[in-house]
């Protein structure tokens, strides 16, 4: 029976004797305290150039109105207690994927995907 939660994990992985970084996905059936083994991997792209993960921790309000974006390619990722209302949060707001891939004519491709983790009351005007 498929319990309906998976480990799911995405990651580069360099391959020295044809110099081809492959852009991987990792799925694993069962959730289990080992995130890095287990499971079936499928190649996803092996003409990967350039991959960058961003972390959104906070908007700063500007004096003009509106807010600015302050983005960061570093999380720390130790567990924390953040159920409590004040407590720092344990997620940032959102996640920044971009991706940059290179044809076999040399042509280059960039997409980039924002994710949003922002949960209740982090930002209520988006839930109304």
């Amino acid at each position: 029976m498929d319990p309906r939660l998976h480990e799911i994990g995405y990651f580069l992985e360099f391959d020295q004797s044809s110099g081809i970084l492959y852009f991987k996905r990792r799925e694993d059936f069962y959730i289990d305290n080992d995130l890095n083994e287990g499971g079936r991997i499928q190649v996803l792209s092996h003409s990967v150039t350039d991959f960058k993960v961003e972390f959104l921790f906070q908007e700063i309000e500007q004096a003009a109105g509106g807010s600015k974006e302050e983005w960061s390619n570093e999380f720390n990722t130790e567990e924390k207690e953040c159920f409590k209302v004040g407590d720092p949060p344990c997620l940032p707001r959102a996640i920044q994927l971009s991706m940059t891939l290179e044809a076999e004519s040399g042509e280059k491709v960039n997409d980039s995907q924002v994710i949003n983790l922002c949960v209740r009351p982090c930002k209520p005007e988006l839930f109304e």
